[in-house]
């Protein structure tokens, strides 16, 4: 089976919406992120990703990203990435689903890993997906 690996280096915009009124506060973010996706087989895409954070106090969390990579030659990967665990300081891990593919990815499926860092500004995320056809 083939394997995708590499690293985004990315921007993200949030906000943030937090309920004051509930013990403990519940807080709701949905993130918007651009970058560059850069592969070890040197490929290169553009990156796209939407997420919804959702943590209740220090109890709960889950954060869901959407992520669109699209490649030089049009082709293109989506996966979905889930958090189930509060991020250890600036760091965090997720299990990604590939929910589908366009032109030479048509038809993929596949699981992976993502472990990030952000600063709540910027970040990096190393991907690795296994796939197949």
């Amino acid at each position: 089976m083939p394997i995708l690996r590499g690293r985004v280096i990315l921007h993200h915009t949030a906000d943030t919406v937090v309920v004051q009124d509930q013990v403990p506060p519940h807080r709701l973010t949905t993130e918007e992120l651009n970058g560059l996706f850069f592969s070890d087989q040197d490929e290169k895409a553009i990156y796209f990703a939407a997420a919804q954070i959702y943590a209740q106090g220090d109890q709960s969390y889950f954060a869901q990203l959407i992520e669109i990579y699209g490649f030089d030659d049009g082709s293109s990967i989506a996966t979905k990435a889930e958090v189930t665990s509060a991020p250890q300081a600036e760091f965090y891990e997720a299990e990604l689903t590939v929910i589908g593919g366009t032109s030479r990815f048509a038809g993929i499926s596949g699981l992976g890993q993502l472990k990030g860092w952000s600063n709540g500004y910027n970040a990096r995320h190393d991907i690795e997906i296994t796939y197949s056809k």
